[in-house]
Formats: structure tokens, sequence, C-alpha cells
């Protein structure tokens, strides 16, 4: 699984979650108990007035404006300096068998050699043998 579903994508929603679904209650518990904050602050669906949710949003927004230059440069200068990529276990039986002892996805199963051949990564090994075969 990539970075951006798990880390992007469901910290996105959980912002926006909870700035749907906060209650007064537990909205209360955990920030201002004493304050009539709570009031106002609670989720759209539990009586609140959108500005928890219209934040949320900004926030959302605002953190891909930052993050996505920012690893866009760093993944730039990596690419050109150190690489991305560990070639050696990817191909030699793919990382998640180097590091993980199996394959991801439920893939070797019963996979045959033709449908090997059809993989995505069987492109990336091929041409990774290439870089190999110039060392």
């Amino acid at each position: 699984v990539d970075a951006f579903p798990v880390h992007g994508c469901c910290g996105a929603w959980g912002v926006i979650a909870a700035a749907l679904f906060a209650t007064e209650f537990y909205y209360g518990r955990s920030y201002y108990s004493d304050d009539e904050r709570k009031d106002d602050c609670a989720g759209a669906f539990y009586g609140g007035d959108g500005g928890s949710l219209a934040a949320a949003v900004l926030f959302v927004l605002a953190n891909a404006a930052w993050t996505a230059p920012t690893m866009a440069l760093l993944l730039a200068g990596l690419r050109h300096t150190v690489g991305i990529r560990d070639l050696a276990h990817d191909l030699d039986g793919m990382e998640d068998d180097s590091k993980h002892g199996g394959l991801g996805a439920g893939l070797g199963d019963g996979l045959t050699e033709d449908l090997a051949s059809e993989h995505p990564s069987a492109a990336f090994r091929r041409g990774a043998d290439r870089v190999r075969a110039r060392r």
C-alpha cells in the first residue's frame, strides 16, 4: 500500500470526520470542559455552527499545499543523488520478500511464469537487469 492512501487520505478523513461527528460532550471533555466554546465547536452533524468543518477543510488543504511541493523537492533530490529504490532487494525477490519473508497482496500463490511476466514489476525487473548488466 502506498503512503498517500494510508497517511494522506485517511489522515484527511480523520480531521474532517472529527469536524462532522464531534459531540458537545466529547469536545468539552477533550478541550474546553468549562468553556462555552464547546457549544460552538461541536461537529456539523451534532449542532455545531460549521466553524470546525471549515477549519478542518482549510487545514487539510493547507497541509496538502505544504506537503506536495516539499515532498516533490525532497524526492527529486533523492532520485538524482542516492536513488529511491533498493534495486538489489526489489529485483531479487521483491522488497516484501526480502524484508518480510513473503510477497505482498497475495502474490506468489500459484503465480505462473506467464502471469509473472505480466505483473507490473516485471518491466521494472527487466529495466533493472539492464542497469545491473552495465555495472
